[in-house]
């Protein structure tokens, strides 16, 4: 047993990688190492216990430390942890690892390992050591572990997200077929050149269609995923690929006044006159059998792959022609479509005690950007708490209590600022953005305004004599959820499309100065009587 006689360091202090390096080297016994981040601190409450086990089993034979991973090079992979971590060497090496508070463990562990050094020392055993930057088998279990963890969040996150877009897509679609049911559209790919419409006006005048606007884009790859919402016959990826940075053209098709089919079946009808071989007749009108005449728009094979398409396609169902008119002819919606909400970014809720308010304050004007919403609150319950104050200024006037919280709707996307807020030891924090939206949600629901300052304003003529009118300053929160989408759709509308009309209106006819052409309908759509948008 060792002596107990005069006072006595028990864990030596290691804050540089030169003390550690000397401290590591010591061929003395076992190393037992509490390795700590400076804003936690290392682990007190086991003092006492480690104190026991040395003066009564480890003597000069146990050496403990504490060692500050901020500032050791080597131990740079246990930064910024809450968890303790022990580690636990010989003869210069890492023998073992501890993660967490449980004294008993760490006991059972510390009187193995001398055991089992004693032994190593005498000959009587083998032992396996790891090099300092190698990962210990249950470090290696854990990241396998939080690996499938972040996976499991990845997908829910995903899924969420994508729960959203269609959401609003639908919303956005279901208004457009409601509002413009004598539209449909067709797609040229890039093997048709621009004088396709000299092909157009026979056909086009056949089924009445008047061009009323046609634009000349590619289709990115953020599209696809929009244009052929709900399609029963999307173009294949291979074209999509191959089309990817090549123009095609798209056409916005009016019907006849007082047509009574729908647009997608009329086109269904003009692509198929356009790209199918048509029979060649006798003089009494007969079909001649296996007698064709070319096609009007001869198909292409994809370069590279054995995929033939048709130079034409149109959608067969109303859904996608309304995806086609969101994302390329959008003047089209003007009188009933609102622009796309700016998308929220992916959040999560972090709750602190309020008392950490100054700190805090601080650290929301250095990530101003990532603060979506800020508030105190009387409790971290989100199902049982009332809202107290919106700035600290606010919080200050009242009578603080134990259990006020500040409720920070922080940004997923900057992980500095994730970090950086979780360095300052929140009481909670979402998990995912899934539960940051439902959580955030709860405390800042639709309609929250950050900036509560209120000015009076007098009463004008016609007022109300001597009461004021009280006008709040306030700066709008994060835009409604769901229109991630939708992202950048409506700005693709502006960029990489042009767009070409002419000056008269009316049903497909030749044009004597310009060749023969289907006019482009310059009026406006006809609009229906706007309904109000949810």
């Amino acid at each position: 047993m060792a002596k107990k006689g005069g006072a006595q360091q028990l864990q030596a202090e290691i804050n540089t990688d030169e003390e550690f390096q000397q401290f590591l080297e010591k061929d003395i016994g076992l190393l037992v190492m509490d390795v700590y981040t400076e804003w936690c601190g290392p682990c007190l409450g086991i003092v006492g216990s480690l104190k026991k086990i040395k003066l009564e089993l480890g003597g000069d034979n146990l050496h403990l430390a504490v060692c500050k991973s901020d500032t050791i090079t080597a131990l740079s992979r246990f930064r910024n942890k809450s968890e303790p971590v022990w580690l636990f060497a010989s003869h210069g090496k890492i023998v073992n690892l501890m993660f967490g508070t449980n004294v008993p463990k760490l006991m059972r562990i510390i009187t193995e390992e001398l055991e089992l050094d004693a032994k190593y020392r005498a000959k009587e055993a083998q032992r396996v050591f790891y090099e300092l930057d190698e990962l210990l088998p249950e470090e290696l279990e854990r990241l396998e572990e939080k690996k499938k963890a972040e996976e499991v969040i990845r997908q829910a996150e995903e899924a969420e997200a994508k729960r959203q877009r269609k959401e609003y897509l639908t919303h956005v679609t279901d208004e457009i077929k409601a509002h413009i049911t004598d539209i449909g559209c067709t797609i040229f790919m890039p093997n048709i050149g621009r004088d396709i419409y000299k092909k157009l006006v026979d056909p086009a005048d056949k089924f009445e269609l008047t061009a009323k606007e046609r634009k000349i884009t590619n289709i990115p790859k953020e599209h696809r995923e929009i244009l052929f919402l709900d399609c029963p016959n999307p173009i294949d990826e291979a074209v999509l690929d191959y089309v990817l940075k090549k123009d095609v053209i798209i056409n916005a098709w009016k019907l006849a006044e007082g047509e009574l089919r729908t647009p997608e079946d009329i086109l269904k009808e003009f692509v198929g006159l356009l790209t199918n071989k048509q029979a060649i007749l006798d003089d009494g009108g007969n079909p001649i059998p296996d007698a064709f005449e070319k096609e009007m728009i001869e198909p292409f094979t994809v370069p590279g792959t054995s995929v033939t398409v048709k130079g034409c396609w149109t959608p067969h169902n109303r859904t996608t022609n309304a995806a086609i008119i969101y994302l390329y002819f959008r003047s089209f919606t003007d009188h009933f479509l609102p622009p796309d909400p700016v998308p929220e970014p992916p959040h999560l809720c972090c709750i602190f005690d309020a008392y950490k308010k100054r700190e805090i304050t601080d650290l929301c004007k250095e990530y101003q950007k990532d603060v979506l919403a800020l508030g105190y609150f009387s409790s971290g319950d989100p199902d049982n708490t009332e809202l107290l104050a919106k700035n600290i200024d606010k919080y200050n006037d009242r009578k603080p209590a134990p259990t006020d919280k500040l409720v920070i709707k922080l940004a997923k996307v900057n992980s500095n600022a994730v970090l950086a807020f979780n360095e300052l030891g929140p009481c909670y924090i979402s998990q995912n953005a899934v539960d940051g939206l439902h959580e955030c949600a709860k405390f800042f629901p639709k309609g929250y305004v950050q900036d509560d300052e209120e000015e009076d304003d007098e009463g004008g003529e016609g007022g109300t004599g001597g009461k004021k009118k009280r006008k709040r300053k306030k700066k709008k929160g994060a835009a409604a959820a769901g229109a991630e989408g939708a992202e950048g759709a409506e700005g693709e509308n502006a960029e990489g499309g042009e767009e070409e009309s002419s000056s008269t209106s009316g049903s497909p006819e030749k044009q004597s100065n310009e060749g023969d052409e289907p006019k482009v309908e310059e009026e406006s759509h006809k609009r229906k009587p706007s309904k109000a948008v949810a």
